[in-house]
């Protein structure tokens, strides 16, 4: 038995009222676009991070600082290298016209493979070569240590590799005397013609060794590289020296934010601001105090899956919504088949059982 047509037009204004307030013109684009502005937000954090790690030449397995303290204690010095890994190596050139190339917290892109003898290491933070590069053959004559063929390179060594150890260059002045990083590298290979001296005690050669000399140098932001020198009476000792302002301390290098943690402190500052303002102004317009936007933060979480579909779909609604903002999908209704009038019980679900029912607008 159909109710009174009065009773059913009050169910139905009141569905239809409710279904309003769910699905105003202000409410879609909302949600359409925070979701859309979480999803962004979050792949954006994704790129930076990407970004951040993206140089394969930066060697992540130590932190590329230096940190001294004073003998008695009173005061220390910071020295922070790691903005200067670069993407591109670093050459320099040395009295005897050989050609160095090196990277400064991470290792060189140039590779060594002689043609006539075997390395140990092909890759290091720092690759001397001399003489003419051979023509590359087809296949390739040399092989890397995976054993895959590969164009030999002109006659080179590897330097270092690793990190470095630390040390002052004038423990007199650690303000702008400047700061010293040492690398060990390989001793001599059986094949390799330019053995290093032997050490006395052990019968063993000396391992190669190249030392990166940071010169303090307000007025270089980055880095200059300057000369390389080899050792005229241990030729197995190398040093590579270059200006820089991150080896002042109290100056660009020493001790400064880097960019990421610039970024955090203005979030946390941002937050801060933003949780305490508004529970201030909820206190003032309801008197209690309340997290600001509760019901969103309620379903971040489920808003920044939907903003990934929603990107993900070039844009476009699919429904499925968690957060609710799918609420609208079914604004028009369950789709009708056979001409058959939908009807629904007072609480907006499909009339059964005991509820009376009503006929849909």
């Amino acid at each position: 038995r159909n109710p009174p047509r009065s009773h059913s037009s009050v169910a139905s204004c009141r569905r239809a009222v409710s279904l309003a307030l769910r699905v105003t013109p202000f409410q879609v684009p909302v949600a359409v676009m925070v979701k859309a502005f979480l999803a962004v937000a979050a792949v954006l954090a994704v790129v930076a991070a990407a970004s951040a790690s993206s140089n394969p030449n930066c060697d992540p397995a130590y932190e590329c600082q230096y940190k001294y303290t004073t003998p008695d204690l009173s005061a220390s010095y910071t020295f922070d290298f790691s903005s200067l890994c670069a993407s591109t190596d670093f050459m320099l050139t040395d009295q005897a016209e050989h050609t160095y190339y090196a990277n400064v917290c991470g290792t060189a892109a140039h590779n060594c493979l002689p043609a006539t003898w075997s390395n140990t290491y092909e890759f290091g933070v720092a690759v001397q070569f001399w003489g003419a590069t051979p023509a590359c053959g087809n296949p390739p004559a040399c092989k890397d240590k995976q054993n895959t063929a590969k164009c030999c390179t002109a006659d080179c060594q590897v330097l270092g590799t690793g990190a470095p150890m630390w040390s002052l260059l004038d423990p007199t002045n650690p303000t702008t005397g400047g700061v010293k990083a040492r690398f060990l590298g390989a001793a001599a290979s059986d094949s390799d013609p330019f053995w290093c001296t032997f050490n006395p005690s052990t019968g063993a050669q000396y391992e190669r060794e190249v030392h990166f000399n940071f010169n303090c140098d307000e007025s270089v932001d980055g880095i200059t590289p300057l000369e390389a020198v080899q050792n005229s009476t241990n030729d197995c000792r190398y040093m590579l020296e270059f200006a820089t302002s991150k080896a002042c301390a109290g100056g660009s290098g020493s001790d400064g934010l880097s960019g990421g943690w610039i970024f955090i402190i203005i979030l946390v500052c941002v937050a801060f601001v933003y949780i305490v303002g508004g529970m201030g102004y909820n206190y003032y317009t309801k008197q209690r105090l309340e997290f600001p936007n509760v019901e969103l933060w309620a379903t971040f979480a489920d808003l920044v899956r939907d903003g990934f579909l929603f990107v993900g779909h070039g844009f476009k609604k699919q429904g499925g919504s968690l957060a609710g903002a799918g609420s609208y999908d079914d604004i028009a209704g369950p789709s009708n088949t056979g001409g058959a009038k939908a009807s629904y019980t007072a609480s907006g679900t499909a009339g059964a059982g005991g509820d009376e029912p009503y006929t849909d607008l």
